[in-house]
């Protein structure tokens, strides 16, 4: 007797088929990353420094091998225990560190250490980073001294020509640390200093380009450009140092996503005409050289990794959400030093990227609905996404925000570009007759410019709002924040249960539509060869439908089709006909409008005639082939079945038969199953009375890639387009 299960037992059925579902693999790195951005935040909350084996390290890898074997959505638990395994590792280390240092605390010191990024040189003495920390009076002969993680910032009594990448032997008096800082060093005395062999080659060169264009340009104005250029922000005067950070502009002189994207957008359109792969290498030079001349800060460590990864994207044509990429992106920098976690520029970066990548695109939206704003309205609305998402971190650490940062920002990003590019322009024609005149002069006139803009509004205090600094409430506004980023999903959330839709994801509108046309809007004639071809294909592993369960599906899509029973005689009788031309199967891949995936089979007699139909096709219609193998990892072979029947019932039905996803659609129920599961979950539906309309293998995708707009237009003409192609007998997308 069968029992007929009740709204909760089929909402726990529901449950456990959606836990056990598998996903793509890149939901490991999310997951991985997830934890160990968790778990340094715990490590440090909570002080653990216990864990310093590499064994939990290793402990770390068998559990997303574990994932990685069976990568379904349960097992996202391990990847997640992973990462905060690796960061309590990494945590342990430097709470180790750090308290070593913490007990020598009011003693006088030896250090040894290496200077971390440029000096800072004023009236007041020398200002260096310290890192690769060494104690000891041995020190001094680097012999038998005592490492220690973390660093320390030191202020030396006389102003020393030192360098970024120095080797310093300090002696004098340690005091408690600061921020990132275990300890401080004030007026030390340098007992020894070294310069490395042959030295930082990249330094060389910057030093060398700074001292071109202070020839030609005069100061200010040459510090302000210089810290656009090359990030070499030092040597700004303090006052105007505080009047960018009245009006919200420091993030401009901190080299880090807006100059790197400037470089990546100079170097694909001058190289990127050559080739794509010219574009990416010469991007991937520029960078790689741009983040080697600022130094190894946190917010360029941000910035140089997340461009890197948007141009190997965008090589493979293909587009990630951006909340993925800052997850792995903040975890690997984390990893590198746990103690960026406190650190305002990484804060500062983190907060600003995602402003401009997450919230402003959902502002976007709000405000222009499917319009596309102009260049102003954009930049007014990226403003401000990125101060909203900054807003908690700057009045933690200042206290203050100005309500006008907004205006400073619309007045001085659109001529950010210009500037840099004739500081770039000054260094390479100094010492030219007539042509450095002029362009030092058009470049200050520039810089001046943005001197006058952060000046003017630096001075009107009104517009300053102010709270009292380090109050951790305001860190709650980024749970407001993160509401409104989800209410579009909780919206879509309730619409899906509403509906009784999907139990798991794989169903994509496009294949949907995809079917709807082929029923309803294909001409019969183009329909019928097309599954000829199919049949032509099936039959040759035997024309016996009970002995062959692709034939019998291509069979039953042919009288679900009403094809005539002649054209179905005279396809399988081409299996037989040695005059006929052989046909084969043919899977192409391609990339179409917004880097969303396609993939596409065929039946053909000539192959040469098929390839270059498809590949014209493409091309004039916005898409382009892909290398074998770099699109089809995004999708899985799926049988998919579509019954009339709909509600718990048709849903217990499938489930019982041994499907692994249901989806109800308006037309009746359409079921996953596992590729070699098709034939036997069609047989155990129709025994059970069920109305099969289609059954047939698909290709599901794993992950999705949103597509709107113009681009969804775009994409729509060109499955068409594809689809009408003779030989074409199916077409799948990831799109959503």
């Amino acid at each position: 007797m069968k029992i007929k299960r009740g709204p909760k037992q089929l909402n726990g059925r529901i449950t456990k088929e959606f836990w056990r579902r598998e996903i793509h693999p890149s939901w490991g790195l999310v997951g991985l990353a997830t934890g160990v951005i968790g778990g340094v935040i715990i490590g440090l909350v909570f002080r653990i420094g216990f864990l310093k084996s590499g064994w939990f390290v290793v402990l770390s890898g068998f559990l997303m091998m574990i994932f990685y074997v069976r990568p379904l959505f349960l097992n996202v638990v391990l990847t997640v225990s992973a990462g905060i395994l690796i960061s309590f590792v990494r945590i342990s280390v430097e709470i180790s560190g750090e308290n070593y240092v913490k007990n020598l605390v009011g003693h006088e010191v030896v250090v040894r250490a290496t200077i971390d990024g440029d000096p800072v040189t004023d009236e007041k003495g020398t200002k260096i980073k310290l890192k690769e920390l060494q104690f000891g009076d041995n020190c001094v002969e680097n012999e038998n001294c005592a490492e220690s993680a973390g660093s320390i910032y030191a202020n030396l009594m006389k102003n020393e020509d030192l360098a970024r990448g120095d080797t310093v032997v300090v002696r004098g008096k340690l005091g408690e640390g600061f921020g990132t800082y275990v300890g401080y060093m004030y007026r030390p005395s340098l007992v020894k200093w070294e310069r490395p062999v042959p030295g930082d080659f990249v330094l060389g060169i910057r030093n060398w380009f700074a001292e071109r264009v202070a020839k030609i340009v005069p100061e200010p104005e040459v510090k302000l450009g210089l810290s656009y250029l090359l990030g070499m922000k030092a040597g700004l005067p303090d006052e105007l140092s505080d009047d960018l950070r009245t009006v919200g502009l420091t993030h401009i002189v901190v080299a880090s996503g807006a100059h790197l994207s400037i470089l990546v957008e100079v170097a694909r359109k001058i190289f990127g005409k050559v080739s794509r792969m010219s574009g990416v290498m010469a991007a991937g030079i520029f960078v790689v050289f741009f983040m080697s001349m600022v130094g190894w800060t946190p917010s360029i460590l941000r910035a140089g990794m997340m461009t890197l990864i948007t141009l190997l994207l965008w090589y493979c044509g293909r587009k990630i959400e951006p909340w993925r990429i800052i997850l792995i992106v903040m975890a690997v920098t984390l990893v590198i030093n746990p103690m960026f976690v406190i650190d305002l520029g990484w804060m500062l970066s983190f907060a600003s990227f995602t402003g401009i990548m997450l919230l402003g695109p959902k502002m976007v939206r709000f405000f222009y609905g499917d319009k596309k704003p102009g260049f102003i309205g954009e930049t007014i609305v990226t403003t401000m996404a990125a101060t909203v998402m900054t807003l908690p971190v700057v009045l933690y650490y200042y206290g203050q925000v100005s309500l006008i940062s907004v205006v400073a920002n619309l007045l001085i990003l659109p001529t950010l570009p210009w500037a840099m590019g004739l500081v770039f322009v000054a260094g390479v024609v100094s010492g030219v007759p007539m042509v450095e005149t002029v362009v030092g002069w058009v470049a200050t006139r520039v810089l001046d410019f943005h001197i006058f803009v952060v000046g003017m509004f630096g001075e009107w205090k009104q517009f300053l709002v102010k709270i009292e600094s380090e109050n951790p409430w305001v860190f709650m506004g980024y749970g407001v924040i993160l509401i409104l980023l989800l209410a579009g999903k909780v919206v879509k959330l309730r619409e899906v249960k509403r509906n009784r839709s999907k139990i798991m994801s794989g169903h994509s509108k496009w294949a949907t539509t995809k079917r709807q046309k082929a029923v309803v809007d294909a001409k019969r004639g183009a329909l019928f060869t097309k599954i000829g071809n199919q049949i032509a294909i099936a039959a040759r592993a035997g024309t016996d439908p009970a002995m062959n369960p692709s034939l019998a599906m291509v069979l039953e899509k042919a009288r679900l089709a009403n094809m005539p029973k002649a054209n179905i005689e005279r396809a399988i009788a081409r299996v037989a006909d040695k005059s006929a031309a052989a046909l084969i199967e043919e899977v192409y891949e391609a990339y179409g409008p917004g880097g969303v995936g396609i993939v596409i089979e065929a039946a053909t007699d000539n192959k040469n005639r098929t390839m270059p139909e498809v590949r014209h096709t493409l091309d004039k219609t916005g898409g382009r082939m892909a290398e074998p193998g770099s699109v089809m990892f995004q999708f899985a072979r799926k049988g998919v079945i579509e019954i009339s029947e709909k509600g718990d019932e048709a849903m217990m039905a499938a489930l019982d038969a041994g499907a692994e996803d249901v989806s109800d659609e308006e037309d009746g129920t359409v079921i996953y199953t596992a590729a070699s599961d098709l034939m036997k979950v069609r047989g155990v539906l129709v025994d059970a009375g069920m109305t099969v309309t289609s059954a047939e293998l698909s290709y599901e995708p794993t992950s999705y890639v949103p597509v709107e707009g113009e681009n969804a237009e775009k994409l729509e003409k060109l499955l068409g387009a594809i689809d009408e192609l003779d030989d074409v007998t199916n077409v799948y997308t990831n799109a959503e």
